[in-house]
């Protein structure tokens, strides 16, 4: 099933910023510059085909990237580039199947505009409380 470009959690003491550097590196060998938040209080609760839940927060940030990217197999099955505006209305149409929790966000991501570079970008504080500061610690 086809979901987000990239998704994790932080470590403990480690900030959303640098866990999603670290992400899109460690899964695609990508390396950028500038992340922003675009959804601080994203939550969804979904359940699949198969029985398994998934009830999370997760804020959702953006970023620009071009060039090549590399999977790592260990970590992606699949990934390829689309325009923002074709990914977006294939899953809007229902054309592309999509997880659920990207469904919702790209929903979301939608409602702030046609193209991501004119989105606004949300204050840090925004966050819900557990994500600000050091970064969420699983338990």
């Amino acid at each position: 099933m086809l979901t987000n470009t990239c998704c994790g959690h932080p470590a403990p003491g480690e900030d959303f910023r640098t866990a999603i550097s670290r992400r899109l590196a460690e899964e695609l060998n990508l390396h950028i510059q500038r992340i922003d938040l675009a959804l601080p209080m994203f939550r969804y609760r979904c359940v699949m085909d198969d029985g398994t839940v998934e009830n999370e927060i997760c804020p959702v940030f953006f970023t620009q990237a071009s060039g090549t990217f590399r999977i790592n197999p260990e970590e992606v099955a699949q990934a390829y580039w689309l325009p923002w505006s074709k990914f977006s209305d294939d899953v809007l149409t229902g054309s592309l199947p999509i997880s659920p929790w990207c469904r919702l966000q790209v929903e979301q991501l939608h409602a702030l505009g046609p193209s991501p570079q004119d989105w606004p970008v949300a204050p840090d504080e925004a966050l819900p409380s557990a994500g600000r500061g050091t970064g969420l610690r699983q338990v």
